[in-house]
């Protein structure tokens, strides 16, 4: 696929629309520049009207004769051309692109250039659009946009938008608030698991907690730890949450789940709560019950499980488990457990702290001078049986 590039040079809405259009391809033996026709709409007070241009050189400017001048300019309006483009508009024409209800991908591409802008205009157009846009997938990336905007009126426009028919827009509206650290988000995400039924909408509010260290928060979580929900979403859920807290009290009731109910989780979910237990245990001084743990899962039948538990081990730090590690790293090349094990062996080797790094040379120090020991008393020994056969051969002559 080749880029293509499209930028406006300038507007003159006397009597031209000036256009340049620019080929950012870098031209080579086997890279050429490309010649194709390309379909440019305008609409506007007056109707639409679709006019054909041939592209043909790096870098080229056309002319336009209007009437009037457009409210909308929009290239390639059919998606004709095998091309990633880029065609930065006016704001005041996103504005109208945003409301076309017979341009869909206008609408989409709207959307996706008002995320870069702050002002309070396109946050409100963007809310406006997140509530009443006619297509849930533009209702879905005004979420999006407004997250990645992250102005406090962009989070007031999503505080407003909770109640949403869709699920899809209601999940992604609930996953976006998650997305700030503010009180409001805090309460809103609480007042979602007290009324909605969708676990997967649910799971995004349950997540939501995760950057709270609050006692009601870690109850919260602890609850949904022990639910039961379909493949267990809303433990798998919870137990997101909880790593991202970081908090080792954690560690007994998630070990506790995991142990218990290990069929009720899909096995990604459960390979991510492998990962979560070893990662809250890292930097604790007693690590033996999740090592014994993650030892008893590193031969499970279900790979992802498998390979779960065997980086777990790397992230957990404990060099208790590197002659585990071991025997997977003694396997064949290709395979998975090995690389996952030489990658946790890696790790395991690297976090070493340089007191541990002390001990050990001087251990290989001792090692090799009690080696040098044995070294000089065999010496002296072969000097003294070589000694002891050249005086016999003295003695016989």
């Amino acid at each position: 696929m080749c880029l293509i590039v499209f930028r406006t040079n300038n507007f003159c809405f006397t009597d031209v629309l000036v256009l340049t259009i620019r080929q950012t391809q870098k031209p080579a033996d086997n890279v050429l520049l490309f010649n194709f026709p390309l379909t440019v709409r305008f609409r506007g007070k007056s109707g639409q009207s679709d006019q054909t241009i041939k592209v043909k050189e790096k870098e080229e400017t056309f002319y336009f004769p209007l009437d009037s001048a457009p409210e909308i300019v929009r290239l390639d309006p059919n998606l004709t051309l095998l091309a990633k483009t880029t065609f930065n508009v006016p704001t005041p024409m996103l504005y109208k692109q945003l409301v076309n209800r017979d341009d869909m991908v206008g609408r989409l591409i709207a959307v996706a250039q008002l995320e870069n802008k702050q002002d309070k205009e396109s946050v409100a157009k963007l809310k406006e659009a997140l509530n009443h846009d006619s297509f849930y997938g533009v209702r879905l990336e005004a979420g999006r946009a407004l997250l990645s905007i992250h102005t406090d009126e962009a989070l007031d426009a999503l505080l407003a938008s909770t109640d949403q028919a869709d699920a899809r827009v209601r999940r992604e509206v609930v996953a976006a608030l998650a997305g700030f650290y503010r009180e409001s988000a805090y309460d809103s995400a609480v007042r979602t698991l007290g009324r909605e039924k969708n676990p997967d909408i649910q799971a995004a509010a349950i997540r939501g907690l995760g950057g709270y260290a609050k006692p009601e928060a870690h109850e919260t979580l602890l609850k949904f730890l022990n639910s039961e929900s379909y493949r267990n979403v809303l433990a798998s859920a919870a137990i997101g949450a909880m790593r991202s807290q970081d908090d080792p009290a954690y560690i007994g009731p998630m070990l506790d789940v995991l142990g218990r109910r290990e069929g009720d989780f899909a096995g990604r979910d459960y390979a991510q709560g492998l990962g979560a237990v070893a990662y809250l245990a890292r930097n604790e001084e007693k690590k033996d019950g999740v090592r014994e743990f993650l030892i008893g899962r590193v031969n499970d039948s279900r790979k992802t499980v498998q390979l779960a538990a065997i980086n777990a081990l790397g992230t957990l730090d404990d060099p208790r488990a590197i002659s585990v590690l071991e025997t997977f790293a003694s396997a064949s090349r290709k395979s998975p457990e090995r690389t996952a094990a030489e990658q946790s062996l890696a790790e395991l080797r690297t976090a070493r702290k340089p007191v541990d790094d002390f001990k050990n040379l001087r251990q290989e120090v001792m090692d090799l001078e009690k080696a040098n020991r044995e070294l000089r008393k065999d010496l002296d020994d072969l000097k003294k049986r070589v000694g002891a056969r050249d005086a016999r051969k003295s003695g016989t002559k």
